[in-house]
């Protein structure tokens, strides 16, 4: 799947559907990015204690293809600390791969703030390139010099057997803590001992009535904290003295991908009476039986298997006719017992007693279809075969992918194929040992002890039986026999010791866990010659190295007969680490994943560059060329950047153009930096030479004279235009019945951009769906090019999804997959929207950051929540409490009177700046009716009142007063449609109004209005109105930009309720059209079927500009869209706004600080703007210091909120009015970039983007300083 060439940042989504209609989707981003050269490594110490006076970080930075990177480090360590303890230390060194950098307490107040945490940032810059890459880590600083941790326990203590417990001694990087002294309590007895090699304290007990262990580790240090330990044991009770013990094996068991693998497990017997049982066998694993077996045993009397000396108790003597011994129990495990089984074992005594036990079993974790991947070499250069291996079960249908590694460490996502991911799934399969559970303690003693008359008593019981086994298992039983025999007792009060809890740690609680231990391949990559490398030094060849793959191989293919699959493969260009991961599918043997496997490209002699992601054209781009020699000797070495038609290559004073003569020593690299200026957009190639030039003056020391290397290597760079950005769009949307009936008319039209335009930089491309909505359901969260940081735009990306679902379910086109996507964004533009909600219930743009609440954006998150409790869960009260507010703003004419601020000037109405309250009240009606509130109650009767009063022929008012009243059923509405569509400018294919603000037309008030008249007419008569309402949908798809949205934000909620209420009661159905476009150098036939309906499909333009003609085919509709996008080289002027810049060198010791200043103006008559937005894009290589973005919104009253997206900074103004408001706040260079293009600052009121302005700023130069020292 190739991207189209101008897509738009962030996350995408691609979505398969199979034969049997199950659908499955997967996300990936598109952003601009370099990729990482080396990755650098920061490794705490293992533990800190707050007695320690000194720790150190290790801090190791490598190339991709494993080399050490030189360079300069800063670590700088924080204290994680607030206020006054916060301390922030920098130390800084030259690094060459490896540095160990030492802290000492004191410098971060260790003692006396009481550091938790010690957080570290390591910066390496490297030497030459000056690039900079970080990691960040983090060592907890440890108050307990040790702590325990259980390795193996017995669930219970059983009859006449012993009970096991082992724990572990920890440090805190879980070392063993040898020679640490411990207190050891249990059966009323203590004893002192010492930590052993292991680590491991292993307490054996005898004693049936022993109910807690315990341990201690003391702390002679003052600002160190004990460490204990507390284990509550239960028992099991058997009348008969009876009992089994599994006695599994310690840590996990191991087992190999593929294979099933057999275990006999040791289970420890006590037998009163009985020597010959038939013991059943289950293993439950994943919510089902695995194995199961049942086998007769002899219960012959032997050794216990214990070391005496664990036992801290005495041994009592057994009870009469009672033997004790070991019996071994084999187990097949099928691979899917893993990464937990549960193994249940039990019979049944003569007299009927059920004897049980039942062990969690910790399984490695494994597949059933083991899959490898291997290469021939480890390591091999560019453009060399290798060898690549992939085995698995027969048959397997597998998906390879080798990525370079520099991709790998751009994206810190955990891998999704991982087995520790795929079996975290598994964990949803694991049985809860509270899940129905069948042990009913209280009822089951209150029917051995009580009476039904009886309710005060507390019945309970301190042992298990056999139900328990069966009941932490998963298994239900049904039996006669004696499953149920623990005793009970019953008292006023007790709380029982069965739900046993460990204590560690200082007393931290935890519940308890148990712990023991085909098809030929086919590969994309292009073939060339393997490289000579007979030479005693190696020669690299002359083929200049282009192949730089992010994802060298990525295909899916069938194994053949034998499951082993090798393919030879060529090397690609990039100097680096293949990572290379397979995972496999198969009907019988199930899922395989891979572990990675790498291959590194390599070769001792080679040069690299680095390059921005993209430059302007006309900006001096300096290349800077890195040449690495891995050899023994220094080499004498001759480099050339060649010249191209391009770019210009500006000229050295002592050096010939783009050439450059060095010694590069033996194990090192040197940089050599040339400087191009770009001429042309586009791609453009950057070919650099190196060889080794014997003949050179250069003085290098002794070297070998045969040495013979070179290498050319070739790389793109993008190249944008210079100037402003602009787009414009034409849509049609057609349909084929209108084309036959003659209401509608194909039509040609020109894609051209204007005049004096930035050359080259027009681009274009055309699209066609199949349905209205569909473009805006793909963009929902970019339906517009403007930031929405306040809690009006917040409901762009909230609101649509409402009306988009609501068509989408009512013409039975609706799916999981974009139900779920739809709910998930209106999800999460509720939770967004409730941090604009006030205390008494309103919403205003700000929130609490305004004075009062917002009748208008109140009555529009009003009708939008009540519609979207359809979907997703909305706090009825507090929608409840948000009503009750907008209804207190009606005053006693029936009129709704604004409270707080209307952004928006054409709610307020009137004429000449004649206010009306009639827009707004018109406006509140129709939220409290799409709210569901009857027509008929006194508040919607009385604002029914005020707008029908009103005798203003504005279409914007006319259009919402026909809305209002055709949702309250008046009978005026109809006279007040006919107003409307008297004022419309009307022709054979289309009908719209014309709204203007002064000399201006106001084109988001007029889609805005006639969305409305759409509303109105499918409100009151749909099919009266059908014919009008077509002709006004097809003039607002005319007004579409390239994303689905329009102007600004109420126009683009408003359209797209308008056209999924149109297309709701008029839904073509039945789909199936052929839409063909002819243009210069271009003819491309869409087909547009129900299967594809909802997909935008794109084919740029070749030639602009063109003349476009489009003819269709079949049945039903389609919309086409052109979009052509250009850059201007200056702004146009603007009545509305004044803007002017200033900037200036600001005191600091670095030489890095300037000062913006924008300031604006509002200038026409009416003298008050909308809500404006300035933004301002910063000069390359700085960033804005935000704590003066912070002083803005506190000193300047009308700079209500500030936001940063990467290099722009957007302001967000209530209004603007001819007094002068400005923002002035420091910038900070980051990285330098020489003869940087001008900053750009645009000034735009937001609900009528046509007013703006656009200003370009220069910053004095670098060495423009004013030092403070």
């Amino acid at each position: 799947m190739t991207l189209v060439d101008e897509p738009e940042q962030g996350t995408y989504k691609v979505f398969v559907k199979t034969a049997d209609n199950r659908t499955s989707n997967a996300e990936f981003k598109v952003e601009e990015y370099v990729l990482p050269r080396f990755e650098v490594v920061v490794t705490p110490p293992r533990y800190i204690f707050p007695t320690d006076t000194k720790f150190s970080f290790r801090v190791c930075a490598k190339y991709t293809f494993g080399e050490p990177v030189r360079g300069n480090l800063t670590l700088e360590v924080s204290n994680a600390q607030s206020r006054n303890c916060r301390v922030a230390v920098n130390k800084t060194d030259s690094i060459s791969g490896c540095r160990e950098v030492e802290v000492h307490s004191e410098e971060i107040r260790m003692i006396d703030c009481s550091v938790n945490t010690v957080q570290v940032k390591a910066i390496v810059s490297e030497e030459g390139t000056g690039v900079l890459l970080t990691d960040t880590s983090h060592v907890t600083v440890s108050r307990r010099a040790l702590t325990f941790h259980t390795v193996y326990e017995d669930d219970y203590m059983k009859p006449n057997l012993p009970y096991t417990l082992k724990v572990k001694a920890e440090l805190p990087d879980k070392t063993p803590a040898v020679g640490a002294a411990i207190e050891m309590c249990a059966a009323e007895r203590c004893s002192n001992l010492t930590v052993p090699q292991n680590g491991i304290i292993t307490a054996i007990l005898f004693s049936p009535t022993a109910k807690r262990f315990t341990m201690k580790a003391g702390s002679l240090r003052a600002v160190m904290e004990s460490t204990t330990f507390t284990n509550t044991i239960e028992h099991y009770y058997s009348p008969s003295n009876s009992s089994l013990l599994i006695h599994a094996p310690e840590g996990r068991l191991k087992c190999n991908p593929g294979v099933s693998y057999e275990h006999r497990l040791p289970v420890l017997f006590s037998s009163a009476g009985q020597t010959k049982v038939a013991i059943t066998v289950q293993v439950v694993a994943r919510k089902e039986i695995k194995y199961s077996s049942t086998k007769e045993y002899e219960l012959v009397g032997s050794e216990l298997p214990i070391n005496e000396e664990h036992v801290l108790d005495s041994r009592p003597p057994l009870p009469l006719h009672t033997t004790t011994g070991v019996i071994h129990i084999p187990l097949s495990l099928p691979l899917t017992a893993s990464p937990h089984a549960r193994v249940l074992i039990w019979y049944t005594r003569d007299d009927g007693e059920v004897v049980a036990d039942t062990k969690n079993l910790e399984v490695d974790k494994c597949l059933l279809n083991a899959v490898n991947i291997s290469w021939s070499e480890q390591k091999a250069q560019p453009k060399q075969k290798a060898v690549l291996k992939l085995t698995s079960a027969p048959k397997s249908i597998c998906s390879l992918g080798v990525v370079d590694k520099s991709v790998e460490l751009l994206n810190q996502q955990s891998d999704p194929f991982s087995i520790e991911a795929l079996f975290s799934h598994i964990q949803y399969y694991q049985i809860s040992i509270w899940s129905r559970a069948q042990v009913d303690d209280y009822n089951y003693c209150r029917n051995q002890l009580g009476s039904r008359e009886e309710t005060s008593a507390e019945y309970y019981t301190n042992y298990v039986d056999a139900l328990k086994m069966f009941d932490k298992s998963g298994l239900f039983i049904f039996s006669n026999l004696k499953v149920e025999t623990r005793p009970c007792e019953k008292s006023d009060y007790h709380i029982s010791v069965i739900n046993r809890v460990h204590y560690g740690s200082g007393g931290v609680s935890s519940f308890s866990q148990n712990r023991f231990g085909g098809e030929v391949m086919k590969f994309a990559a292009p073939q060339y010659d393997s490289l000579d490398e007979s030479s005693p030094a190696g020669t690299t060849g002359d083929s200049p190295r282009t192949y730089f793959p992010e994802t060298w191989l990525w295909d899916l293919f069938v194994l053949p007969s034998d499951g082993i699959s090798s393919k030879e493969v060529t090397m690609p260009d990039t100097i680096t680490q293949w990572v290379g991961k397979a995972v496999c599918v198969h009907p019988q043997e199930g899922l395989g994943v891979s572990q990675k496997s790498n291959i590194t490209a390599f070769t001792s002699f080679f040069v690299d560059l680095t390059l921005p992601p993209s430059i302007k054209r006309g900006e001096t781009l300096p290349v800077k060329i890195s040449i690495f020699n891995y050899l023994e000797d220094p080499l004498p070495i001759s480099v050339t950047l060649l010249n191209s038609f391009k770019y210009e290559i500006l000229t050295s004073d002592t050096e010939a153009p783009g050439h450059h003569t060095t010694c590069v020593n033996a194990q090192s690299k040197i940089v050599h930096t040339v400087k191009i200026k770009p001429s042309v957009i586009g791609s453009v190639n950057i070919t650099v030479a190196a060889k080794v030039d014997h003949q050179s003056t250069q003085t290098c020391g002794p070297r070998d004279s045969t040495v013979s290397k070179s290498d050319t290597l070739i790389r793109a760079i993008d190249v944008e235009a210079e100037g402003f950005p602009r787009e414009n769009a034409w849509t049609k949307y057609v349909c084929a019945r209108d084309i036959k009936a003659g209401t509608d008319s194909l039509e040609s039209w020109e894609v051209v951009a204007p005049p004096a335009i930035v050359e080259g930089s027009e681009r274009g491309w055309i699209t066609a769906v199949g349905d209205l909505l569909s473009l805006s359901l793909e963009n929902l969260d970019s339906l517009i090019r403007m930031p929405s940081g306040c809690g009006e735009q917040n409901m762009l990306k909230f609101a649509p999804n409402i009306f988009i679902l609501q068509y989408l379910k009512a013409t039975k086109q609706d799916n999981p997959e974009v139900t779920k996507k739809l709910a998930d964004y209106m999800n999460t533009g509720y939770q967004r929207q409730l941090l604009y909600r006030r205390n008494d219930g309103s919403f205003s743009a700000f929130g609490k950051a305004d004075d009062s609440g917002s009748t208008w954006l109140t009555a529009f998150v009003l009708k939008s929540f009540a519609q979207a409790k359809s979907f997703i869960l909305i706090d009825e009260e507090s929608l409840t409490k948000t009503q009750s507010w907008l209804l207190g703003s009606q005053n006693s004419t029936g009129c709704f009177y604004s409270i707080g601020k209307v952004f928006n000037k054409g709610m307020k109405g009137g004429i000449d700046g004649q206010s009306s309250p009639v827009p707004l009240t018109a406006y509140v009606m129709i939220a409290l009716l799409e709210a569901g509130l009857d027509p008929n109650v006194e508040a919607v009767s009385s604002a029914t009142t005020c707008v029908t009063d009103d005798l203003s022929q504005d279409p914007y008012t006319l259009a919402l007063r026909a809305y209002a009243l055709a949702l309250a059923q008046h009978p005026k509405t109809q006279e007040v449609l006919q107003q409307l569509t008297d004022e419309a400018k009307e022709t054979k294919n289309d009908m719209h109004w014309e709204i203007w603000s002064g000399n201006t037309k106001n084109a988001a008030l007029s889609v805005e209005t006639a969305g409305y008249a759409v509303l109105a007419m499918m409100a009151s008569d749909s099919r009266l109105y059908e014919q009008k309402a077509r002709k006004v949908i097809k003039w607002i798809s005319t007004q579409r930009n390239g994303r689905g949205g329009f102007y600004s934000t109420q126009d683009t909620v408003v359209a797209l309720q308008a056209l999924s209420s149109y297309e709701t009661r008029f839904y073509e159905g039945d789909l199936n059209m052929v839409a063909t476009v002819n243009a210069s150098g271009f003819d491309y036939s869409f087909t547009v079927d129900e299967s594809n309906k909802f997909l935008t499909q794109l084919m740029p333009l070749p030639d602009l500009p063109t003349r476009i003609s489009l003819n269709i085919v079949g049945q039903g509709c389609v919309m086409v869209q052109s979009v052509i996008r250009y850059n201007v080289p200056e702004p146009e002027a603007s009545d509305a706004f004044k803007l002017t810049v200033n900037t200036h060198t600001e005191p600091d010791k670095n030489c890095i600080t300037k000062r913006i200043k924008a300031c604006a103006t509002y200038l026409l008559p009416d003298g008050k703007s909308n809500m404006a937005v300035m933004e301002v894009k910063l000069v390359s290589g700085y960033v804005p210091e935000k704590l003066d973005l912070k002083q803005i919104t506190r000193d300047v009253t009308a700079i209500k909120k500030y936001e940063v997206d990467g290099s722009k900074v957007a302001f967000y103004i209530d209004e603007l009015t001819p007094t002068e408001v400005c923002a002035s706040f420091r910038i900070l260079r980051e990285v330098d970039v020489e003869h940087t293009k001008p900053g750009t600052i645009v000034l735009y009121d937001y609900y009528q983007p046509e007013f703006s302005v656009d200003e370009t700023y220069r910053l004095p130069l670098p060495t423009d300083c004013i030092y403070a020292w």
